[in-house]
């Protein structure tokens, strides 16, 4: 890796030299006067009770559409200059940072996965010191799956990877202690069957014979394992990935209203669970 190259992007940032654009918004007073003519006219409508009160009503509707109509050409006239601005400069800007994000993106994949990597050989690590702690303590590997013991039962695989080391100490005190237990009142059983041996040793020392007492079990705090610590800037969270849609639950499935729409315009009448109806509205031409 060569010597790193300084660059700094505050220089990019040069507050100072920014065009500066205000509107002339006195450009629209005389609209807004006449809008306010337009809806104290159309006041005068909003109960139509006759033919020529209809009429009236639909002329006065082309005039206040004309004049939105106007307004809506004035607006565009006017903000044409700095929309063309904006595309230029969104274009130019896009064009010149194409080969930006590829490299940012390239660069995020190596660092996770070298994390990753790392994560990985450490948990590797951390689990087969955790399954030579067990052995020690008189647990049974069973098909690598889980470990089991005669007096505490069994240790999954899943436990022993992904416990943190505070709950894992926490487990194999409690399991040394239980085995611990065990093995004294074994030892104390033991003491009682040699009392008797002594004393009837010459007619029952075929039947008076002590259980073998398996080794002692003893606890340790666990030797931590350090997992890398979490860059700065890296998160984590829950995501998805379907997998089989048909077998997705009702609830999380959305219905494709751009497909409904396609149907009925195509004239289709009858979609279950669909209403299908005509909705009538007025055109102001």
């Amino acid at each position: 890796m060569g010597k790193a190259v300084k660059i700094n992007p505050e220089e990019l940032s040069d507050n100072a030299i920014v065009d500066k654009y205000k509107p002339n918004l006195k450009r629209f007073d005389k609209a807004k006067k006449m809008i306010g003519l337009v809806v104290g006219e159309m006041k005068k409508f909003e109960v139509i009770l006759s033919d020529e009160s209809q009429v009236s009503a639909m002329d006065m509707l082309k005039i206040a559409s004309s004049v939105e109509k106007a307004i809506e050409k004035k607006r565009k006239d006017q903000v044409a200059p700095w929309n063309d601005g904006v595309a230029q400069i969104n274009s130019y800007v896009k064009d010149l940072v194409k080969d930006l994000k590829p490299g940012i993106e390239t660069v995020k994949k190596a660092v996770l996965s070298y994390q990753q990597e790392q994560e990985r050989k450490a948990i590797a690590l951390r689990t087969e010191t955790r399954k030579n702690t067990l052995l020690e303590l008189g647990y049974e590997n069973d098909e690598n799956t889980l470990f089991k013991h005669d007096v505490d039962g069994v240790i999954t695989i899943a436990e022993i990877e992904n416990y943190n080391d505070i709950h894992w100490d926490k487990v194999l005190e409690q399991a040394a202690q239980r085995i611990s237990e065990s093995v004294a009142a074994l030892q104390e059983k033991n003491e009682e069957a040699e009392e008797l041996s002594a004393l009837f040793s010459d007619q029952h020392e075929d039947l008076i014979k002590p259980t073998p007492a398996p080794a002692v079990a003893t606890f340790a705090p666990s030797h931590s394992i350090p997992i890398p610590a979490k860059l700065k800037g890296t998160t984590r969270r829950w995501t998805f990935q379907v997998t089989d849609g048909s077998i997705v639950p009702k609830e999380y499935l959305k219905v494709d209203e751009v497909a409904i729409r396609e149907a009925v315009n195509k004239g289709i009448r009858d979609i279950p669970g669909v209403r299908i109806y005509q909705d009538t509205s007025l055109s102001i031409r």
